[in-house]
């Protein structure tokens, strides 16, 4: 007879029980049989319940002990992040450690183990590997986390870096790649504790905090053969300032920080906030994942130019100032580090000193520095640091997301104004293009709309005087005879040869001597003739308020009433006899 049943979780007992064949004794119950002996026989199989293998869309923890040091992570486990609850253990790593990466395979995980090696688990044969030595660690490790493309990096509460390999067959080397330095403006210091993690470009970004700090502030790191940059990108307020937010990782679902005592927060880069999920469970000192979210600035440079002083009218003549405006805005998934704006002066133009602003200051940070922008030296012949504004001046270099493009919030403002040169010739125009620069950003940086400002020349006058002996019917020229009694026709022609209108024209001319003005010379009530492009009107001489006037032997016509726009030509005309 056989029996089997699951007499532990784990483990499948098989037990049989034997008789008859001559003996006298009965066949036992094989479910009384415990051990092999006599009548029984027992089988024991272990079952081990498989473990569903790693993926990229989960995100792992690496767990403290429960009720032990909340600063030393032992075992990997996974992380829910919908509601913070510690899953499924994928291993121990039989030491302590507060380091965790994982593959852009999932297949195997890192950790740097508080010995300063590099250790390397793969689930599917449940196989730790050890790799290479971390030398000339300060205090401990710290940071972890491998890109998309299968680099390792990881760094120690000292701000030393170091690469490592990740490939099965590449012997999990690990190579020192020197300290990091912060190359931002008003930028804080790096704290003890954080994390990396990565995007989908192959960039590494960390988190840096310590217990008792205000706030969680966010970097891009750049690796450069055996050295290291970082650029500051912002901060977020701390959640819990009495413990240490030592992990970072993203999921399908956004990106998310934990801290050693269990909570867990989803932040927000756009806002620069975060939001708590669920309620704080056991203490971890990392996080993995392999998702790489897609993250990077997109700025945008809109420039416009108006005309704040000079002449009047919209049209722009030498001598006019112009104020140029350029709106500096970040619309993409990440704050923008290291950023600065560069605009050459235009060409045709003089800078009015002391009219540059970033945010409506006269100060700025560029590298690190305070720059003044006051002064009659143009500022921005040279990158000059800008920010997110648009009514404080700069501390960082820092632009932030801006999702609000119909309001001016997040985004940066850089004026300044020139005066208009008189140009060699015309046509000529005032052309100009600012270019914005940012940390990882494109190498030609990105340029703003090019603004081209037509420059016009002004109105110019020129007068051609033409006499005619009207009596005897001579041609009309600049010069005529005559007998007395004679009446002669003195004509004024004014043309426009400038490139804008003229307006408010005044003519005036002299009764010549030895001739007296006639009244009524074209026609009674008809003393002067004007021709003008829309046709020809008469005055009276007298003092009768039309635009004509003859006073003490002086012929003026007040032009106001008309334009002379460009190539256009008036005409005046009196008649006086020859005395």
């Amino acid at each position: 007879m056989c029996s089997s049943d699951l007499e532990a979780v784990g483990t499948v007992t098989n037990r049989a029980s034997v008789g008859g064949g001559g003996a006298p004794d009965p066949i036992p119950d094989p479910a009384t049989c415990t051990s092999t002996g006599g009548q029984c026989a027992t089988t024991t199989t272990t079952v081990t319940v498989p473990t569903a293998a790693p993926t990229c869309e989960k995100v792992y923890a690496l767990t403290v002990t429960p009720g032990g040091s909340t600063l030393d992570g032992v075992s990997i486990n996974e992380l829910d992040v919908t509601g913070n609850v510690i899953g499924t253990q994928i291993a121990a790593i039989g030491g302590t450690s507060a380091t965790l990466a994982i593959s852009p395979d999932a297949r195997r995980f890192f950790v740097a183990t508080d010995d300063n090696r590099l250790r390397v688990y793969e689930p599917a044969t449940r196989t730790w590997y050890a790799g290479g030595t971390f030398s000339g660690v300060s205090g401990r490790l710290v940071r972890m986390a491998v890109t998309s493309s299968g680099a390792g990096y990881a760094m120690d509460g000292g701000g030393n870096l170091w690469s490592f390999t990740t490939g099965a067959s590449s012997g999990y080397a690990v190579t020192a790649l020197g300290q990091v330095t912060s190359v931002s403006s008003g930028a804080p210091s790096f704290q003890d504790n954080g994390d990396f993690f990565a995007d989908s470009s192959g960039k590494l970004y960390m988190i840096s905090a310590v217990t008792g700090s205000t706030s969680i502030d966010l970097w891009l790191i750049t690796p450069a053969g055996s050295s290291a940059s970082a650029e500051y990108l912002g901060s977020f307020s701390n959640p819990g300032q009495n413990s240490q937010f030592n992990g970072i990782a993203a999921s399908p679902s956004g990106i998310y920080a934990r801290d050693n005592l269990g909570r867990l927060v989803k932040l927000d880069l756009v806002n620069v906030t975060y939001m708590p999920v669920g309620s704080p469970s056991l203490g971890s000192t990392d996080l993995a994942s392999c998702t790489y979210p897609v993250l990077a600035p997109s700025l945008g440079a809109v420039k416009s130019v108006t005309k704040v002083a000079g002449t009047t009218g919209d049209r722009v003549q030498p001598g006019d100032t112009l104020e140029y405006r350029v709106v500096i805005r970040n619309s993409g998934t990440l704050p923008a580090g290291g950023v600065t704006f560069t605009d050459a002066l235009p060409a045709g133009t003089t800078y009015v000193p002391g009219s540059a602003r970033v945010n409506g200051a006269s100060t700025t940070v560029t590298n690190g520095a305070s720059t003044s922008l006051g002064g009659a030296a143009y500022p921005f012949a040279q990158p000059v640091g800008i920010c997110s504004g648009p009514t404080a001046a700069c501390t960082t270099q820092v632009l932030k997301i801006d999702s609000t493009p119909a309001a001016l919030d997040n985004e940066a403002v850089v004026t300044f104004r020139v005066t208009v040169n008189a140009p060699a010739s015309y046509p000529a125009s005032v052309r100009n293009t600012a270019l914005a620069r940012y940390a990882g950003g494109p190498t030609g940086g990105v340029p703003s709309n090019e603004v081209v400002t037509p420059v016009f020349e002004p109105a110019k006058l020129t007068v051609t005087k033409t006499v005619q002996n009207i009596t005897r019917g001579g041609a009309a020229s600049t010069s005529s005879s005559g007998n007395p009694g004679d009446v002669l026709e003195y004509c004024i022609a004014t043309t426009n040869v400038g490139g804008l209108n003229a307006t408010n024209i005044i003519f005036s001319d002299t009764v010549p001597a030895n001739t007296a003005f006639t009244v009524g010379g074209f026609a009674p009530g008809q003393d002067l003739r004007v021709t003008t492009p829309a046709g020809t009107v008469y005055y009276t001489a007298a003092a009768d308020g039309d635009a004509g006037l003859l006073s003490s032997g002086k012929v003026t016509v007040q032009g106001g009433s008309f334009v002379l726009a460009p190539t256009q030509t008036v005409t005046i005309c009196f008649r006086a006899s020859i005395q």
